[in-house]
């Protein structure tokens, strides 16, 4: 008996359909490979150092993760004890302003009072700045930090204004040691969130480059599967 032939596939047909496939996937393999910082999953071998430039990079997103995290915990809790600050002072001034004891001086002025207020602004911006890194959201992240950046300078103006009109007879240590650690540990701060949103990016980018270098192969495939859920779903009902 003779063999019947059998017809032979698309792919077959049209070999340049195959040489496409496999440049998507290597692309796609590539574009995945950049993000773990290890070769592609084909390769059975992979090198001692690339392998510890990967584990280096995971593990510089996680400190940078927990540094961020840190820095927003310490915001918090500076800007809810200024809150409290705020809401004594400002409860104290009004009691003497509308109790007729205007005459008594309060230690809350204009300056301490809109220093008070940037200082209680913090707060829900270190909570979504905490949000943000919570859900790994470069959006959630930007846009309070660029709020909380030029409230710090307003800040520092303020400071600096406020330390101009005073005349002092000693020098105050304490006062120019808080603020010099307050300098310090908001520009650190800034720098790790910088280097962090810098990180998100980047891995944003690439994600949406391994979409992109999906082979059509499997965007049908993965229609098909979506139509025969869908599918059977209805059938259910």
């Amino acid at each position: 008996m003779s063999e019947v032939a059998l017809p032979p596939t698309q792919k077959e047909h049209h070999p340049r359909v195959n040489t496409l496939d496999k440049q998507t996937q290597t692309k796609s393999q590539d574009v995945v490979s950049e993000i773990s910082g290890l070769q592609p999953v084909g390769e059975e071998k992979v090198g001692f150092f690339v392998k510890l430039k990967g584990i280096m990079k995971c593990r510089c997103c996680c400190s940078l993760r927990s540094a961020v995290y840190f820095g927003s915990s310490i915001l918090i809790f500076v800007a809810t004890m200024a809150f409290g600050m705020f809401l004594m002072q400002s409860t104290v001034f009004l009691y003497l302003h509308f109790s007729g004891k205007a005459d008594q001086q309060s230690s809350l002025t204009l300056i301490s009072f809109v220093e008070l207020l940037v200082g209680a602004s913090f707060l829900p911006l270190g909570c979504l700045i905490f949000k943000g890194v919570e859900k790994e959201s470069l959006r959630l992240i930007k846009w309070p930090v660029v709020v909380l950046f030029i409230l710090k300078l307003v800040d520092l103006a303020l400071k600096l204004y406020r330390n101009t009109q005073t005349k002092r007879k000693k020098f105050d240590w304490e006062a120019r040691l808080y603020e010099g650690f307050d300098v310090i540990g908001f520009t650190l701060y800034f720098l790790v969130l910088f280097f962090y949103g810098k990180k998100l990016a980047k891995e944003m980018r690439l994600l949406d480059r391994t979409d992109y270098f999906q082979s059509p192969a499997e965007q049908n495939l993965n229609l098909k599967g979506s139509k025969y859920l869908n599918k059977s779903e209805f059938e259910s009902e």
